[in-house]
C-alpha cells in the first residue's frame, strides 16, 4: 500500500511524483529539493508514498532524533515536518475515502517508527491544508500573494499604477536586469540583507548550499541581478515548475533602496515565468502576520490576487511530547519562554 522513499530512491520518488496532475506537482515536493536541505542539515528526507485504485499521494518530509539534542527519554524519538517553504500532503484525488485511508497508513507508521510530533506548512496554491488528517490542528497563518500568468495584459490589468511608476523609474536610472550562474556574489549580497534585517543563523545558507541549488536545479530555476553602471545592487532568485514560479531568495544593496531595483527585478521574473509556460507566479508573504506588513503592501503591488497559507500541528504521541516539552523547560528556561509557541520549539536550546 504505501513505500517510504529516500534521496538514494530519487527515481522511484520522481517516478511517483510523475504520476501526478501538473497543477498537484511543484519544485517544492521534488527530491531534488528535499536532498538539498537534508544536506544543508535539516534532516533525513523521506517520501511516503501511498496508492490504492489508481490513485497515489505523496507526503515528502525530514525526520530528526530528539534525544542528541539532550533530552533523557527512555528510547529514540523523532519528529518530522516539512523542508523550507512549502510542503503537506499532495494526492491525484481528495476522495474523502482514499485520504482517509492515506492517513490510515501513515499514523500506524508514524506510532511504528517512534514519531512524537508533525508540523506542516501547506502550499497557498493546492489549498492542500483541505487534505490534512482529522487529527492535525490547522491554522490560517497569513495571506501570500499571487500573479496570474494566464492574463493577456498582466502591465495594465494586475500591476497597480505606482509599481508601473517605480519600475519605469529604475529603467529610467539606468537599471539593467541580467540573468547569471553566478550565486557566490548573490550569497554575499544575501548575507548581507540577512544582516541588515538580524536574521536568524539559519537564513546565512552556506556556499555548498548554493553550489548544489545551482547544479540540481539548473532546469527549474534561474538567477538575475540588477546592475546600476555595472555594479550588482540586488539580485532574486527564482524556481518553477509546470504551472507554478516563485519568488524564492532576495537581495538588495540597501544604499541604492531609490532606484527600485527589486520591482524592476520581479517584473522580468514575471514575464520570463510567463514565457516559460507557467500558470502563477507566486509572490509569497510577509515576515509578520500583519496586513499592513511593508513586504506584503510591495507585495500586492504586483497583483491584490490573495492566497492563504496555513500551518499544521499534530501531537502523536502526547506522553513523550509532554515528557520532552517539561525537560526543556527546566533544562533550557530561556528558550522555552522564547520558543513556548512552536510545537517542535523544543528544539531551540541555544
Amino acid at each position: 500500500m504505501y513505500q517510504l522513499l529516500s534521496k538514494d530512491n530519487i527515481t522511484c520518488w520522481k517516478e511517483a511524483y510523475s504520476k501526478l496532475p501538473s497543477q498537484c506537482r511543484d519544485v517544492y515536493f521534488t527530491p531534488e529539493y528535499y536532498s538539498l536541505y537534508e544536506n544543508y542539515g535539516d534532516g533525513e528526507a523521506r517520501c511516503f508514498v501511498f496508492e490504492k485504485d489508481g490513485e497515489i499521494a505523496l507526503y515528502p518530509f525530514l525526520i530528526n532524533p530528539i534525544m542528541s539534542l539532550g533530552y533523557k527519554l527512555d528510547k529514540e524519538y523523532y519528529d518530522i515536518q516539512g523542508a523550507y517553504g512549502y510542503n503537506g500532503l499532495i494526492s491525484s484525488t481528495d476522495n474523502k475515502a482514499f485520504i482517509a485511508d492515506f492517513w490510515m497508513e501513515f499514523d500506524a507508521f508514524c506510532q511504528e517508527q517512534d514519531i512524537v510530533a508533525e508540523f506542516m506548512r501547506f502550499h497557498p496554491l493546492l489549498n492542500n491544508h483541505l487534505l490534512a488528517s482529522p487529527e492535525m490542528k490547522t491554522f490560517f497563518s497569513r495571506h501570500t500573494v499571487g500573479l496570474d500568468l494566464t492574463d493577456d495584459d498582466i502591465w495594465m490589468h494586475q500591476i497597480s499604477s505606482k509599481n508601473r511608476n517605480m519600475i519605469r523609474k529604475a529603467e529610467k536610472e539606468g537599471v539593467k536586469i541580467v540573468e547569471s550562474n553566478d550565486y557566490e556574489t548573490f550569497r554575499c549580497l544575501y548575507d548581507g540583507t540577512m544582516s541588515d534585517l538580524h536574521a536568524d543563523d539559519y537564513y546565512f545558507f552556506s556556499e555548498s548550499y548554493y553550489k548544489e541549488y545551482r547544479n540540481t536545479f539548473n532546469n527549474n530555476s534561474f538567477l538575475c541581478f540588477a546592475l546600476l553602471n555595472g555594479k550588482i545592487i540586488a539580485g532574486s532568485m527564482f524556481m518553477y515548475s509546470e504551472d507554478y514560479a516563485h519568488y524564492h531568495l532576495s537581495a538588495r544593496n540597501r544604499e541604492y533602496s531609490r532606484y527600485a531595483a527589486n520591482n524592476l527585478l520581479l517584473w522580468y521574473g514575471i514575464q520570463k515565468a510567463k514565457q516559460l509556460g507557467c500558470k502563477v507566479f507566486h509572490l509569497g508573504g510577509a515576515t509578520t502576520e500583519s496586513e499592513d506588513d511593508s513586504l506584503l503592501r510591495f507585495k500586492k503591488d504586483f497583483s491584490r490576487t490573495l492566497y492563504d497559507f496555513w500551518i499544521g500541528k499534530r501531537v502523536h504521541n502526547h506522553s513523550v511530547y509532554q515528557t520532552i516539552v517539561d525537560q526543556w523547560q527546566k533544562n533550557w528556561p530561556e528558550h522555552y519562554e522564547h520558543n513556548k509557541v512552536k510545537l517542535l520549539g523544543y528544539r531551540e536550546i541555544k
